[in-house]
């Protein structure tokens, strides 16, 4: 009796701390800074935009959250370029529906934004998802 009661203890306090786990939220900026944004009106023509379905966006973030936390850390004594791979905004995406409700997506490094020599760099992943499930049924690396 007394052996479980001290198993139910330590294990308890692990089990409350999950709990506890707040989900990702993006950083927004203070107050002071955030102001009245003057928002540009959308859909006026000449004003370049682009329009992704939701489908696609969330294909799009689930490849992008599974590529970047599938990354090994980043050592202390890594290079410029292999410190700018670990940004998102130098990585190219392009989305490819491949059946009724699979889409490939592919993230690819863009080459001038990291490597001013061009150099061909490796990184280079393409995620089947599927649409309906909202799970990836493929990584090619």
């Amino acid at each position: 009796m007394n052996r479980t009661v001290m198993l139910a203890l330590t294990v308890l306090p692990l089990v409350g701390c999950s709990l506890f786990h707040r989900p990702y939220r993006p950083p927004r900026a203070p107050g002071a800074e955030r102001g009245d944004y003057a928002f540009p009106q959308l859909g006026v023509a000449g004003i370049p935009s682009t329009r992704v379905t939701g489908d696609v966006a969330t294909a799009i973030a689930m490849a992008m959250d599974d590529f970047f936390l599938s990354m090994p850390p980043l050592p202390t004594d890594a290079d410029e370029v292999t410190r700018c791979l670990r940004q998102r905004d130098v990585w190219a995406v392009q989305v490819v529906p491949h059946s009724e409700h699979t889409l490939i997506v592919e993230i690819a490094p863009r080459h001038e934004a990291c490597d001013p020599n061009n150099v061909t760099l490796d990184g280079e992943a393409l995620y089947a998802i599927d649409t309906q499930t909202w799970r990836i049924l493929s990584v090619r690396k």
